[in-house]
C-alpha cells in the first residue's frame, strides 16, 4: 500500500481484507474482495440466528488486531449480542497459555469465539477447548480456512467459516461456472484460487475500462468510477469509496471435512 500510494500506482485486489486498507481512505488501493469486518458482521449474524448468546474475538496482539476487535464490539452491539471482549496473542503463544484461555472464555459465558490471525493457532486453542469439553461455537474467517479444517480432522466438522468467494463447486453463479471451465481438469478447485481467478477477471474489466490503449492515467480515471458485475458478486470502486465487493458467504464443514453451503 505504501509503494502504490508513494508511486502513485493503483494497487488492484490486495489479498487480505483489514481495516486499513479501506479507512481512512487510500486513493491508490482498490480491494476486490470483502473487508474481515463484513466477514465479522456474516459471522455474527448467524450465530445470533442460531441463539447464541455473547461473541468474543480472539485475535492478533497489533494495532490491526485491535481495530478488528473493535469493529467485533460494535457488530455485536448492533445484532443485540452480548461481547465477551478480546482475547489477544502473541507468534509464541505457550501450550499453558491456552488452558488459561479456555477458562476465560467459560467465566466470561462466551458461546461464540471468531478468530483473526494465525490459523495454526486457532487451531491449537480449538483442540484444547475440545479437550476441555468446553462448549463454545469456535468459527473462523476465510484466511486459513482450508488448512485448518483439514489440520482439525474430526474437530473442524460443524465449525462455520466466512467465504469471501462463492463455493467453487457450487456453479450457482456465473463466476464460478466460468472458473470451473477455465481450470485444468486434474487442478483441485479452492476458494483461494477462485479469489485469484475473481481479482483477475476484476482487473481485466478495470483495464478494458481505460480504453484500447490504457495508461497509467485512463486506468485511474476508469476506476474513479468504476462498476461490474463478476458474475454475480458485484464490484463497485467510485472516487473517495474504494469499498469493492462486499460479498460474503458462509460455509459449514460437513462430516466429509468438505466446505457445504
Amino acid at each position: 500500500m505504501k509503494t502504490a500510494t508513494d508511486t502513485a500506482t493503483p494497487f488492484i485486489g490486495p489479498m487480505a481484507g483489514p481495516p486499513g486498507l479501506r479507512r481512512p481512505h487510500q486513493p491508490m488501493v482498490f480491494p476486490v474482495r470483502a473487508e474481515h469486518r463484513e466477514e465479522f458482521r456474516a459471522l455474527i449474524d448467524q450465530g445470533k440466528r442460531i441463539g447464541l448468546k455473547r461473541v468474543a474475538l480472539f485475535h492478533a496482539d497489533t494495532a490491526v488486531g485491535r481495530e478488528h476487535l473493535a469493529n467485533v464490539e460494535k457488530l455485536a452491539a448492533a445484532a443485540q449480542m452480548g461481547f465477551g471482549g478480546g482475547i489477544p496473542f502473541k507468534p509464541d503463544l505457550a501450550d499453558a497459555r491456552l488452558g488459561t484461555i479456555v477458562a476465560e472464555l467459560q467465566q466470561r459465558q462466551v458461546d461464540l469465539l471468531i478468530n483473526h490471525g494465525s490459523a495454526t493457532l486457532y487451531g491449537r486453542l480449538i483442540r484444547a477447548a475440545r479437550a476441555a469439553d468446553a462448549r463454545i461455537a469456535m468459527w473462523g474467517v476465510n484466511s486459513g480456512s482450508t488448512p485448518l479444517a483439514a489440520s482439525l480432522g474430526p474437530l473442524a466438522h460443524g465449525m462455520v467459516f466466512s467465504q469471501i468467494v462463492p463455493h467453487p463447486n457450487s456453479g450457482k453463479t456465473a463466476l464460478v461456472r466460468e472458473y470451473q471451465a477455465r481450470m485444468p481438469a486434474d487442478a483441485a478447485r479452492s476458494y483461494g484460487s477462485l479469489e485469484g481467478f475473481m481479482t483477475a477477471k476484476a482487473l481485466l474489466a478495470a483495464l478494458r475500462a481505460a480504453g484500447p490503449a490504457p495508461t497509467r492515467e485512463t486506468l485511474l480515471a476508469a476506476l474513479a468510477r468504476f462498476e461490474v458485475d463478476l458474475g454475480g458478486v458485484p464490484l463497485r470502486w467510485r472516487s473517495g469509496d474504494h469499498a469493492g465487493s462486499s460479498f460474503v458467504d458462509l460455509a459449514l464443514v460437513g462430516r466429509d471435512g468438505r466446505f457445504v453451503q
